[in-house]
């Protein structure tokens, strides 16, 4: 008993490294030893692999979103023209089926009164 007046845990009576079984032998401690060595020696070059292989994949991912935004712009300014003259011979080829010069008679040119 102790001055508070509890009593003390019983004493163990098994070793920390015992189990129900009996004490672990010294070849199971050995070889848990060396299969965690072998495993800190052999995974981490397969993880920076990985990670290698996903920067490379970005890499070449970003890099064909930019030629995409280059072609599109070195493809621009002639798609651009095209329209342009496409555009005036389709309003020129209308104007010559309709005989329309310059605005419609039934377009308002002014302010509508409500």
């Amino acid at each position: 008993m102790t001055a508070a007046g509890f009593a003390l845990p019983p004493p163990a009576t098994t070793a920390p490294d015992a189990t129900p079984t009996g004490p672990r032998s010294a070849f199971g401690r050995i070889f848990r030893s060396i299969a965690y060595g072998l495993l800190a020696i052999t995974v981490p070059p397969y993880i920076i692999a990985a990670a290698a292989l996903a920067a490379a994949a970005a890499m070449l991912y970003g890099v064909g979103k930019l030629l995409e935004g280059v072609g599109h712009a070195l493809a621009l300014g002639p798609e651009l023209l095209y329209k342009a003259c496409v555009g005036k011979r389709a309003k020129d080829a209308w104007r010559s089926l309709t005989g329309s010069r310059g605005r419609r008679a039934e377009q308002e040119t002014g302010q509508i009164a409500i």
